[in-house]
């Protein structure tokens, strides 16, 4: 018992003893002790001083945090909260309208609203003007299309003649069919023959078919325009700066059968030279009722030789349905057309006719009677044989693959 006792007053006088000393408070450093590292505990006036600005705010020294004022935030209340209309400045303490952006006036104090513009090298052309907000062409009222390289709706597919009227086909002024080009192939260093038709729809662009122009040299390629006569008269030419032929042309199905080229330099439009215009697919529905010619210098019968002059006909636009009981590959990319529904065999393209157009009229959405690209020769068998209608490829299902690379550049 007094052993119990004797142990009880020593532990009183050990816990007094502590007791009475201040006891510092935690901290996060240690000191050499001896050799070895050892926790130490830091008094509260060795913490470290808070040495954070705040530029729109205040600075809470506890935590050694900024609480910044309104609109403002950032570490040390320096980058400015914009406003869903607005966009910021590189310095991030600066806001500006978003469409003020690429204006051309500089309105952040750096100048970045006009440093960042992603449309900077964006060319627009005829006339167009470049929208640095939307990044868009404004194009003026002869022209559209992404970069303005395209003729609008209301200045295309003119026949400046008061009226029109090769298989069945008859002898035709280039005045009707103004957008009709030659297209001829260098085979020697002075010789050009004729190779294919093509068809105008810019002062720079000509379509045609891929299978005329696959696989040949681009440089050696030269454009005819405003040409009646298949050897000479009157025309203009042009050299072909680049070729672009379908990505997916198919030589065995003979699908997606289309290619533009790219004159070195535009031609000026005249009466002998228009471009046709490009239909309008969401808007524009060519059937049997449209008037629809075909036009070139091919052959005017099987096996006969190509015309001096430039041949034409009227013709009919055959549905797919009943074309595909004669052509089973025939696909929605292609159009039919004979000289009527019941396919007598009277009037066709033939050989020399491939990449003309098949034009048809039609009233565009300004309200004025247009010419339209409806089709390119494509391919048929023989030549004017009943019950066998030419395959033409169908132009509008390529009118966006033609307008990208019209505005490419």
């Amino acid at each position: 018992m007094k052993h119990l006792v004797y142990q009880a007053l020593l532990l009183c006088t050990i816990f007094d003893k502590f007791s009475t000393q201040k006891k510092p408070k935690l901290g996060f450093s240690a000191k050499l002790n001896q050799n070895k590292f050892v926790p130490r505990h830091l008094l509260e006036t060795e913490r470290e001083p808070c040495t954070l600005t705040c530029f729109r705010g205040r600075l809470h020294e506890a935590s050694c945090e900024c609480l910044c004022k309104r609109n403002w935030r950032g570490p040390s209340c320096d980058e400015r909260i914009c406003k869903p209309w607005q966009g910021s400045c590189s310095t991030k303490t600066q806001c500006v309208n978003k469409l003020k952006f690429c204006d051309g006036v500089p309105n952040c104090s750096d100048g970045s609203d006009e440093n960042t513009c992603t449309c900077v090298n964006k060319v627009c052309h005829n006339g167009g003007r470049l929208d640095k907000v939307t990044c868009a062409c404004i194009c003026t009222s002869d022209w559209t299309g992404e970069r303005c390289k395209t003729p609008s709706p209301a200045n295309c597919g003119l026949r400046l003649v008061d009226k029109s009227r090769i298989i069945g086909g008859q002898s035709a002024d280039i005045e009707h069919y103004p957008w009709q080009v030659q297209l001829r192939y260098r085979s020697t260093r002075t010789s050009w023959y004729f190779v294919c038709g093509g068809t105008l729809i810019s002062p720079q662009h000509v379509v045609t078919a891929a299978h005329c122009v696959v696989d040949r040299i681009t440089n050696r390629w030269r454009v005819y325009l405003g040409r009646r006569w298949r050897q000479s008269g009157g025309e203009k030419v042009r050299d072909v700066g680049k070729v672009f032929v379908h990505q997916q042309y198919d030589s065995i199905k003979d699908s997606n059968d289309i290619a533009l080229m790219e004159l070195i330099f535009p031609v000026s439009f005249s009466r002998r030279i228009q471009p046709a215009c490009l239909p309008l697919p969401d808007r524009q529905r060519f059937n049997s009722d449209s008037a629809c010619f075909v036009s070139g210098w091919g052959v005017t019968e099987q096996g006969g030789i190509l015309p001096y002059s430039l041949q034409a006909a009227q013709v009919v636009l055959v549905p797919n349905k009943q074309c595909a009981d004669v052509f089973l590959d025939l696909t929605d990319s292609m159009i039919c057309a004979a000289e009527s529904l019941l396919i007598l065999g009277k009037v066709d393209t033939c050989q020399g006719d491939s990449g003309g157009p098949l034009s048809c009229a039609a009233i565009n959405s300004h309200g004025f009677l247009r010419w339209h690209l409806v089709g390119i020769t494509s391919y048929g068998f023989g030549c004017g044989k009943r019950g066998l209608p030419g395959v033409y490829t169908k132009v509008s299902k390529f009118v966006d693959w033609l307008d990208e690379r019209m505005n490419s550049n």
